[in-house]
């Protein structure tokens, strides 16, 4: 069986999708709901994604510049 990779967007995409339903699931007068936790790991995990792919787009262009 071939496994589809998916893009670093789409990968983003997603889990934002996942983050609109965890952040409608959250009871409001439960300051310890899980789906609150759930909504601050998925931003977290999202900008970090974020962040590593403008860093790899980086250090590719930067090798590339040390080429020429």
């Amino acid at each position: 069986m071939i496994e589809e990779t998916m893009k670093k967007e789409e990968v983003i995409s997603q889990l934002n999708d996942l983050w609109e339903h965890c952040h409608s699931m959250i009871d409001r007068s439960d300051r310890d709901c899980v789906w609150s936790k759930d909504v601050r790991a998925l931003e977290e995990a999202i900008r970090i994604i974020q962040n590593v792919k403008v860093r790899s787009f980086s250090k590719k262009k930067r090798s590339y510049e040390r080429r020429k």
